[in-house]
């Protein structure tokens, strides 16, 4: 007689109701001989067994045994296919993932995949992603049949992203940066040098360890690539003017890698 259920999913949940139960028995059991008698491992042996039966028995009433999950590829078509405002930020990364596997010399959808995880907090995450968009770019700027503009576009979006992996490795370390981030920063001045972010790091840097005539340069740099209508450039003239009089700086006022990167 056709149930419904597949039988090969209960019996499975209902080895997995046993074993639960068992391993409870073995663990209780060598805790009352190391701590003394009073656990009771056949009343949690018993408790154990209950409650894995009980969610076997719910399962089987109220879910789909044996019915297997709607597919992947129409769920991620679907969001593909809606417009991007409408989507939340993990269903951006899962359609730029997508694109990122099915693209794998295109630097752009793991650049957007990081900066999405960036937003939302999880560094680690946007640290791996930006690796995989440096790298991809790293290869494409290296290609001799690269035109010019779209290299010299590829080495500004390196030094963009260098300049918020080391904004993160900075949030990670406390507010500090460590040679890592200072490394990545003095990149990052290289092939993007119109970006005022790796300078404002890197005078700051410069400025708390005391090495005044570096910080009062680098102070210089960024004022010469800050819009002149950036709130930041009173607060790099003030810096610089610290610099200028020898003073060490206190903390920042604001060092936040969440904030929008400058545009390349």
């Amino acid at each position: 007689m056709d149930t419904g259920i597949d039988l090969g999913a209960a019996a499975f949940f209902a080895a997995a109701a046993v074993a639960t139960a068992a391993a409870a028995f073995l663990v209780l059991r060598a805790y009352r001989k190391a701590a003394g008698a009073r656990p009771r491992p056949l009343w949690a042996m018993g408790g154990c067994l209950a409650g894995a039966l009980a969610a076997l028995g719910l399962y089987v009433a109220f879910g789909s045994p044996g019915r297997a999950d709607a597919p992947h590829a129409p769920r991620l078509a679907a969001l593909m296919a809606a417009a991007p405002e409408s989507l939340g930020p993990l269903e951006i990364i899962a359609v730029e993932e997508a694109k990122a596997a099915t693209d794998p010399d295109n630097p752009m959808p793991p650049f957007v995949v990081a900066a999405v995880h960036e937003q939302i907090g999880d560094f680690e995450a946007a640290l791996v992603a930006y690796d995989l968009a440096l790298r991809r770019a790293a290869r494409l700027a290296a290609d001799p049949d690269t035109p010019d503009a779209e290299r010299a576009l590829l080495m500004r979006a390196q030094g963009g992203a260098m300049s918020r992996m080391a904004g993160l490795i900075t949030a990670q370390n406390g507010g500090v940066a460590n040679e890592q981030a200072l490394s990545l920063w003095a990149a990052a001045s290289t092939l993007a040098p119109n970006n005022p972010e790796p300078f404002v790091h890197r005078a700051y840097a410069a400025a708390r360890a005391g090495r005044h005539e570096e910080a009062e340069a680098l102070w210089t740099e960024a004022l010469a690539r800050l819009p002149p209508d950036s709130p930041m450039v009173a607060m790099a003239q003030r810096l610089r003017s610290l610099a200028e009089r020898g003073e060490i700086p206190g903390p920042p006022p604001s060092l936040n890698p969440a904030e929008p990167p400058p545009s390349p």
